[in-house]
């Protein structure tokens, strides 16, 4: 099964971090705007992220072409003091399996997010595993981006 993994390190502590990744109005934050992302919540009208919330997003790119929804589940969520671990997985979606672990460690002066994806199963085919690793990136990358505008680095 492909993997994508992205190590982003920001200027947060840990609590913070962990409470804007436990909203899921900070997913939509770290989606492009380009994306038009809608989020429907599966279970009512909260916003805070537990084992057993699920979610749907909806990607419609520039406006043009609405994709198919990513519906998803967090599956785990686990917390010792110096590490957060918060799981998620596709319920129904344009993969045939999404498992996405997103690891809060505290570091000094801030928070390292470790971000690591497994799937199987993109849409388009061989031309979407193809440049799945390259969607990826690009979305990490824009996600990097957001976090160090908001959080800044750390502090060393």
């Amino acid at each position: 099964m492909p993997r994508f993994e992205a190590v982003t390190d920001i200027g947060a502590d840990l609590d913070t971090t962990v409470a804007f990744h436990s909203d899921v109005r900070g997913l939509v934050e770290l989606i492009p705007g380009i994306l038009q992302p809608h989020v429907r919540l599966c279970d009512g009208d909260s916003t805070t992220i537990a084992v057993g919330f699920e979610f749907e997003i909806t990607l419609t790119p520039f406006g043009l072409l609405r994709l198919p929804p990513f519906h998803a589940r967090v599956t785990a969520m686990r917390h010792d003091g110096e590490r957060t671990v918060i799981e998620d997985e596709l319920v129904e979606g344009p993969f045939d399996r999404w498992y996405h672990r997103h690891v809060f460690d505290d570091i000094p002066g801030g928070t390292r997010i470790y971000d690591d994806i497994r799937y199987r199963g993109p849409p388009g085919g061989t031309l979407g595993s193809l440049t799945a690793p390259l969607v990826l990136e690009g979305l990490f990358q824009y996600r990097r981006n957001r976090l160090i505008h908001r959080f800044g680095r750390p502090s060393r």
